[in-house]
């Protein structure tokens, strides 16, 4: 008696990540720095602060950039004698300039650059079509997951079918934030600038994205 056997595919999976970049020009930055004045007088120091946030606001209205500037509150800090130095006041302000045409960037960072006071200064650069960057970079990291799981599947004699599960990762900026190291050697809350850097030029941003896809191989 001859007995027909049942034959039965199984089926497996197989996980693709893929990872892609792209370079991008920036549409827009920021200048984020901090105003620092010290005097035994606490009205020369207050004055002085004021003096500078008038440069900037002269500054940025020559550049025909309204609302650009944002000034926060200012704080006095008593400072001890130290070292021969009398003991003093000290007056901080943290201040933000958003460049969103970046035609006018060098006419505003240089004269920011020079100004006496400035301390704990990062440019940060951006751009307005992170949405778009992000859905390319989604369709083309995809496209890749797919073609490196049909090569890992072929080479174990299998054949890819549809995805079961997919997820994609946060957009990311891995363009080097630059900034200025103050005298007393502390860096700012990004990283440290090299020397040689030049802050007045414009840096290319550098995205990527990643995704996850589990494909049923058969």
């Amino acid at each position: 008696m001859l007995v027909a056997k049942k034959t039965t595919r199984t089926l497996g999976a197989r996980m693709a990540r893929q990872s892609r970049l792209m370079y991008v020009a920036p549409d827009n930055s920021e200048i984020v720095f901090d105003l620092r004045t010290s005097d035994p007088n606490p009205e020369l120091a207050f004055s002085r602060i004021n003096e500078r946030i008038a440069q900037l606001q002269a500054l940025i209205a020559a550049q025909a950039l309204p609302d650009a500037l944002s000034v926060g509150d200012v704080k006095r800090e008593q400072l001890a004698a130290k070292d021969g130095n009398p003991e003093a006041a000290q007056m901080k302000c943290s201040l933000r300039i958003k460049v969103e045409d970046l035609a006018k960037w060098k006419a505003v960072i240089a004269p920011v650059l020079n100004m006496p006071d400035v301390d704990k200064l990062s440019v940060f650069f951006d751009t307005t079509q992170r949405e778009e960057i992000d859905n390319q970079l989604l369709v083309e990291a995809s496209k890749n997951a797919r073609k490196r799981a049909d090569v890992m599947a072929r080479a174990f004699g299998r054949q890819l079918t549809t995805a079961s599960a997919i997820s994609d990762g946060q957009l990311r900026n891995l363009t080097a934030s630059i900034g200025l190291v103050i005298s007393n050697g502390v860096a700012n809350r990004q990283k440290r600038l090299e020397p040689a850097a030049d802050l007045t030029g414009i840096t290319v941003m550098k995205f990527a994205k990643s995704v996850d896809v589990v494909y049923r191989t058969k």
